[in-house]
């Protein structure tokens, strides 16, 4: 499991791509557009690789449906 969009969120993201362990993303979806933002890319990647995306709140659903994923994307009202 991985939270937001850290350095620490990338680096637990490749180790489960790598060792092929599921993945769970937490604040999945969320969004800056500016690509020049290390926390966007981190976003990005976090995404892509999890099985598992929990969204906190309708629009990072929304950005997610507009990419395309089609894995498991869940709604929930913070912590």
């Amino acid at each position: 499991m991985v939270y937001g969009d850290t350095n620490s969120t990338l680096a637990g993201t490749l180790i489960a791509a790598k060792m092929q362990i599921p993945l769970i993303h937490i604040e999945a979806g969320l969004r800056g557009y500016n690509r020049k933002m290390p926390e966007e890319i981190n976003r990005i990647i976090a995404d892509e690789f999890a099985s598992f995306l929990f969204c906190p709140t309708n629009h990072a659903v929304e950005n997610l449906k507009k990419k395309g994923y089609r894995i498991v994307i869940f709604l929930f009202a913070g912590m």
